[in-house]
């Protein structure tokens, strides 16, 4: 029962976006100029492509540079350097903890 209404929310959600989306569409239809800095291009693209395009690129860049970062192992790197730290962190107080309930005895 609880998956069916949690299906029932996502396709309602995915409809508000679509929603949502369609009204960006039709409310950003000028054309802005877009200067390809490098190159000697001037691009006139519509608005609202020119967002929708750039967030397509930025997920894809996202999703690009975590399987590169997976794939190289850094996840892992960063994470045992992340636990050494906590590691270190902890046996600093413990050492502290202690030397306290020996000054206290």
């Amino acid at each position: 029962m609880v998956s069916k209404i949690i299906y029932l929310l996502k396709i309602l959600l995915f409809l508000l976006i679509m929603i949502l989306f369609t009204m960006f569409m039709s409310n950003n239809l000028d054309f802005v100029k877009v200067n390809l800095s490098p190159f000697d291009y001037i691009l006139e693209i519509r608005l609202f492509l020119l967002i929708t395009i750039s967030f397509v690129f930025g997920v894809f860049f996202t999703v690009l540079s975590s399987c590169i970062s997976s794939f190289f192992g850094l996840k892992d790197l960063f994470q045992y350097i992340k636990n050494k730290k906590m590691e270190r962190e902890i046996n600093k107080l413990k050492n502290k903890f202690s030397k306290k309930e020996f000054e206290d005895e």
